[in-house]
This record gives C-alpha cells, structure tokens and sequence, in this order.
C-alpha cells in the first residue's frame, strides 16, 4: 500500500467516525430539545390547572359572598 492509499485509507476511516459522532450527537441534541419542550408544556398545564383551580376557588368565595349578602337583605326586609 503506498503512503497515499494509506491517507486516503485513514482520512476515510476519520470521516466515517467523525460523521457517526455528529450524528450520534445531533440525535441527541433532537432528543434534548423535545424533552425540554415536554417538560415546558407540561408545567404550563399544571400552572393553568392551578389557575382553573384558583379561579374555581375565588368564584365559590364569591358565591357564598353573594349569598350572605341576599340573606342580610332577606333579614333586613
């Protein structure tokens, strides 16, 4: 084999390696970036549950508010 056979020989093996690497890599980057994703839209559904339930909570306060006050006005009449 001469001296440039083994180059080429050797800078093929080196493209090959380096190319599986990049792509090992970039797969993982693809899987990062979803779990991110994941995890972010599902921390904003719990904070919208958690708002739902907050709203529920203060709508029900008001309620019992609003009724108080109908049963004040029955008394007072």
């Amino acid at each position: 084999m001469s001296c440039d056979a083994k180059r080429s020989c050797a800078m093929d093996w080196l493209t090959t390696q380096f190319r599986r690497k990049v792509s090992s890599l970039t797969t993982r980057v693809f899987e990062v970036e979803i779990e991110v994703k994941v995890e972010v839209r599902v921390e904003e559904e719990e904070e919208e549950e958690e708002e739902d339930e907050e709203d529920e909570e203060e709508g029900e306060g008001e309620k019992e508010k609003e009724k108080e006050k109908e049963k004040e006005k029955e008394r007072g009449s």
